[in-house]
């Protein structure tokens, strides 16, 4: 069926579109895309599912194909985007609608498993991302192309963090190691082996001076970014650390599969109920947002500790949570496929999105807050417009 959506597309036979003309024409991949480029990238992006190698990797059935084919069309055209009953955006807030501007990978091209985690430099340009083929990108935002490819981790690239000058690059994976890169040229320049575990998550201090980890063994280390000495364990929490967050005053916040969120050096904060998947500090160090296998997010006075809002629509587990860079809105992915705007004036969900074929598992602003990217189970990065 994908190949002959292809054939309809382009007008012409898909053994005439083959990277490799003298490959198999059962496993070779199609270069169609440049035929029918007037198609949205997220149609695009369906039809590669259906021609995908492995038959697994396929959509099951008509009943599922029917299902994406819906959500398709109503991530295409705006006036079909969801908006909550109740929600009335307050007056003093920019009302965020989502468009979709492109999409960075494709089943032939980009990751070929799931994206797990993104970064942005701090000048909007350069975009990372990480995944679980064990390979870090490095993309140009402003024209989707890709730029680089960093080999060197032996398993899945859980986080990636890019420090504030945008000159270094640090990723954290289940292969027990933290890597220090040269963003600009992609040299290795330094690997630091954890005692922690699994590194799931990783950040830079605001001086640039320290790497914060988060490991499977509950603990929140720190390590000397130029020498890769172990400075100290930071916090400990019983069960594995999913995710950090530093502030840019300094403050560290861990999130935890116990279900709590430790904010250092002040409190511990409860208020999940199952295991917390994503923390996320804003620009203006006041508020802080959890996301949780709950299905909820939480969005807490970081000074005082104090629950603020409860975010419930979700419906499967929320995976990851972002704040815009004015501090005004927080966006939330999920396993339902869905991508969620939040106004945190009121906690009133703003708007819903269908994001993904798949689960949403990373979600980042750019410094300017106008462009939001996402990386899915999909395999895919979407790229979106914030109106």
């Amino acid at each position: 069926m994908g190949r002959t959506f292809v054939h309809l597309l382009t007008g012409k036979n898909p053994l005439e579109l083959m990277d490799d003309p003298y490959g198999d024409p059962y496993t070779t991949g199609l270069n169609w895309r440049v035929e029918a480029n007037h198609i949205s990238p997220l149609l695009a992006d369906f039809i590669d599912r259906l021609m995908m190698r492995s038959i697994k990797d396929r959509p099951a059935n008509t009943q599922v194909i029917l299902e994406r084919l819906a959500k398709i069309n109503e991530t295409l055209y705006p006036a079909k985007l969801t908006q909550s009953e109740s929600s009335k955006p307050s007056s003093t807030i920019k009302a965020h609608i989502i468009s979709l501007e492109r999409t960075l990978a494709t089943w032939n091209s980009g990751h070929s498993e799931a994206v797990l985690t993104l970064a942005i430099s701090p000048d909007g340009q350069t975009l990372v991302s990480g995944s679980k083929d064990k390979t870090i990108k490095v993309w140009n935002l402003k024209s989707g192309k890709e730029i680089l490819t960093l080999i060197g981790h032996s398993n899945q690239v859980n986080s990636v963090a890019i420090s504030p000058d945008g000159q270094t690059l640090v990723s954290g994976s289940d292969d027990k190691k933290i890597k220090i890169w040269n963003l600009k040229n992609g040299e290795e320049i330094s690997t630091i082996i954890a005692n922690s575990g699994d590194i799931l998550s990783v950040g830079i201090s605001p001086d640039q001076e320290t790497v914060i980890g988060g490991g499977s063994d509950g603990t929140v280390g720190l390590w000397n970014l130029k020498t890769g000495d172990y400075i100290r364990t930071l916090a400990t929490h019983i069960y594995r650390v999913s995710s950090v967050a530093i502030s840019p005053n300094g403050y560290v916040a861990s999130g935890s599969w116990d279900t709590t969120i430790k904010v250092w050096p002040k409190s511990t904060l409860t208020g999940h109920l199952k295991r917390v998947s994503s923390v996320a500090i804003s620009s203006n160090a006041q508020i802080l947002a959890s996301s949780s296998e709950d299905k909820t997010i939480i969005v807490w006075n970081l000074n005082t500790g104090e629950l603020i809002y409860t975010l419930g629509g979700h419906s499967d587990t929320v995976n990851c949570v972002a704040i815009s860079p004015d501090s005004q809105t927080v966006v939330s992915g999920s396993n339902d496929e869905k991508i969620k705007v939040w106004n945190l004036s009121n906690g009133q969900e703003i708007y819903t999105v269908n994001g993904h074929l798949d689960g949403v598992n990373a979600l980042v602003f750019s410094p300017d807050g106008q462009i939001l990217v996402s990386g899915g189970k999909d395999t895919t990065i979407k790229v979106w417009r914030m109106h």
